[in-house]
């Protein structure tokens, strides 16, 4: 609680105060008053300013040459709780960060170690930061150049990221505003600002009535702040421009010319999905990792040549490679069964079948997306609202198709489906003239072979309450509609060798 004499006192009371109201105790033997410095939150904090604590400066300082992914990040994090107080931290951390990246080959080059020899360095020799003053209005400098942006309040920067680049002049030079005001929020809350930019047309930008989605987004965040813009030039914002204009070095690799025989005849087998499990613990995973492997495994079996995983209903299923999983999708979809149906049926299919892969119901996805057949037969079916819930074989939809083509002495389809459990009946008939009970509701059209005495007496006898559709509304009949598209759409991809039969 640093400041002056009397308004530091006061600042102690009121503290003191909320934590009363509070009902917060502290610590009597951890609480330090009137002192000229002491340790707060690993920093030094003294009239000076703020400086790092060197105890701990003397453990990061200490560490050998990480061997490991899980080293670089550990030191990564150790040296990043003081990045404040190294200058161009993102750009001398640069070869670390890319060892994080996703299947980099770990490889502690040369650039990699007069990265960490500098960090080092840079963390011994920190500078003393000024505490801020907060009677006196804050200035941000910001610049933004084609693919980075530079904020000075003190000193911060970072690399925009791909989908920044396609932002427009205005957005660009508005960005760093943004992110300045979102990283500096606990310093710059309630208090003046002055921006200081090189782009004219941002003084005019908050007046604005007619703007674009984006700006309209940022529009909040700007106007929880104090915020004056004045223009600057460019030779005079100098600061903020240099941060954004800084050239970074692009990695570069030599032209090779000659390769071993070995190397060309070297062929790169995938690697399954199933690697670590199947390995059990990596030399370089975490403990965390290896705790969530742990409760992983134990669902697993392995049985030479091949991995099962036990599910939750007590079904144990192969794990399939990925090289194998368009082949068993092939064979679900498409195959003498399959019917073309969507990928939820599909997936169900798969897993009928015994087979199991974490990306099952993705890669299901995918594939339907490349079926031609399907394509071509898809149409879209509006959604309608849900029925009240009913007992199963309740209600029932009913209907004929045909006359079709005679094939054995049949012409007709009889189709009937329950509308709660939507279980389908389609029997071959050779007439358009009844296997399960009596339901208590029966839904047609108004066809002649429903419509007539002979079936009102019938429907009469056992008590069925018989719902006609509507002329030219099939939706009432939906269920019944639905499955005739559905079969219709099976027998084509099926039967038909011609797309227009």
């Amino acid at each position: 609680l640093f400041d002056k004499r009397v308004r530091r006192l006061k600042n102690t009371h009121h503290q003191l105060t909320r934590c009363i109201g509070t009902n917060l105790v502290l610590n009597f033997e951890k609480c330090h008053f009137i002192v000229t410095k002491g340790i707060v939150l690993g920093h030094l904090v003294s009239n000076k300013g703020i400086e790092v604590d060197k105890s701990k400066i003397d453990i990061i300082t200490s560490l050998p040459n990480p061997t490991s992914v899980w080293k670089v990040r550990s030191f990564l994090g150790h040296a990043e709780f003081y990045r404040r107080f190294i200058k161009n931290f993102s750009k001398t951390s640069l070869p670390h960060s890319k060892l994080l990246q996703k299947d980099v080959e770990f490889k502690f080059d040369q650039p990699c170690i007069e990265a960490f020899w500098k960090l080092k360095s840079r963390l011994t020799s920190a500078p003393i930061l000024q505490a801020p003053n907060w009677e006196l209005p804050f200035e941000l400098m910001c610049d933004a150049s084609r693919s980075e942006l530079g904020v000075i309040l003190g000193q911060r920067a970072r690399v925009c990221k791909p989908v920044h680049l396609n932002y427009t002049t205005t957005e660009k030079e508005l960005f760093p505003i943004v992110f300045a005001l979102d990283k500096f929020h606990s310093y710059l809350l309630g208090s003046k600002i002055i921006v200081f930019f090189d782009h004219a047309a941002l003084r005019f930008l908050l007046k604005k009535t007619n703007v674009k989605p984006r700006l309209i987004q940022w529009m909040p965040l700007l106007q929880e702040f104090n915020i004056e813009i004045k223009y600057k030039k460019v030779a005079e914002n100098s600061v903020g421009d240099h941060l954004s204009g800084i050239e970074r070095e692009a990695d570069l690799m030599p032209i090779k010319d000659e390769f071993p025989d070995e190397q060309l005849l070297h062929i790169t087998m995938p690697t399954p999905w199933f690697v670590d499990i199947c390995n059990f613990f990596p030399l370089e995973a975490s403990r965390l990792y290896k705790e969530r492997l742990q409760n992983d495994a134990k669902y697993y079996i392995w049985d030479d040549p091949y991995l099962r995983k036990l599910y939750n209903d007590q079904v144990i299923r192969r794990c399939i490679l990925d090289i194998e999983i368009n082949s068993v999708l092939q064979f679900c979809h498409a195959a003498h069964g399959g019917s073309h149906y969507g990928s939820t049926q599909t997936t169900k299919e798969v897993l009928d079948c015994g087979f199991y892969c974490p990306t099952i119901f993705r890669d299901a996805y995918q594939f339907l997306s490349t079926c031609e057949k399907c394509q071509k037969a898809g149409i879209a079916i509006s959604r309608r609202h849900e029925m009240p819930q009913l007992p199963i074989l309740f209600c029932e939809g009913i209907d004929f198709m045909g006359p079709f083509p005679i094939s054995n002495g049949y012409s007709y389809i009889l189709l009937v489906v329950d509308y709660v459990s939507r279980w389908v009946q389609a029997i071959a008939t050779k007439t358009n003239d009844a296997k399960f009970g009596v339901p208590t509701t029966l839904i047609s059209d108004q066809g002649s072979h429903f419509c007539n005495r002979a079936m009102s007496s019938l429907l009469h006898k056992y008590g069925v309450v018989h719902r006609i559709a509507t002329t030219y509304h099939p939706q009432t009949n939906g269920q019944a509609e639905v499955f005739n598209r559905e079969i219709k759409k099976t027998l084509q991809k099926m039967t038909n060798l011609n797309k227009k039969d």
